[in-house]
């Protein structure tokens, strides 16, 4: 097993913050830009109570299958 000495954890552990303080910044500004589209899956075709709830949520559907019990959020 290999030793670590104070100066190279403290040096790693500068990067780790370094590079989390760039990278968190840009997660952020994306997240809250752009909107994420998903598709939602029900075990049966989702009715008036399922749309509601999305829509208290504030969901935007955009689109309702016909095929598959499943609508675009």
């Amino acid at each position: 097993m290999f030793k670590i000495n104070k100066s190279s954890l403290l040096c790693m552990l500068l990067i780790v913050a370094l590079v989390m303080m760039m990278v968190a910044p840009a997660a952020m500004a994306r997240s809250s830009q752009e909107k994420e589209s998903f598709i939602i899956g029900f075990h049966d075709f989702p009715g008036q109570a399922e749309m509601r709830l999305l829509d208290s949520y504030g969901a935007e559907i955009t689109r309702e299958f016909s095929i598959i019990p499943a609508i675009t959020v």
